[in-house]
């Protein structure tokens, strides 16, 4: 998929032969394999990992991906805010996963800091 660290753009980004970059390509491979194995809710049980480095990505990701878990990585350190993650929860609040990893345990407070991650970003989410 398009992951959060800075040299993804030399592979994910590489132009395919139709125009599509490979990480668009990846995209709908998952959206293929993940068509079958739907939950009740309506997610399927293969998602994605995805970088919030690239908010522009991220919605386009799941726009491509709309029954999929997406595992959002890059918020703090990596220099993503919680607003860069807001289109990944348009199929809803399960279909995302944010890590905040960097930003948490390095915090005074790590369970303080996770709290307000989570309200900010459920805030901004809907």
């Amino acid at each position: 998929m398009k992951t959060s660290n800075a040299g993804s753009a030399d592979v994910q980004d590489l132009e395919l032969a139709d125009g599509r970059q490979l990480w668009q390509h990846v995209s709908q491979l998952v959206d293929t394999w993940g068509r079958d194995v739907l939950g009740e809710n309506g997610l399927s049980a293969v998602g994605a990992v995805v970088g919030a480095t690239y908010p522009k990505e991220v919605g386009a990701i799941r726009g491509l991906l709309p029954r999929s878990v997406l595992l959002l990585l890059g918020i703090g350190a990596q220099g993503a805010k919680p607003k860069d993650v807001v289109p990944a929860f348009s199929a809803g609040r399960a279909s995302a996963l944010v890590s905040t990893s960097r930003t948490v345990i390095f915090a005074d407070s790590p369970a303080a800091e996770a709290r307000r991650l989570a309200a900010e970003i459920w805030a901004l989410s809907g």
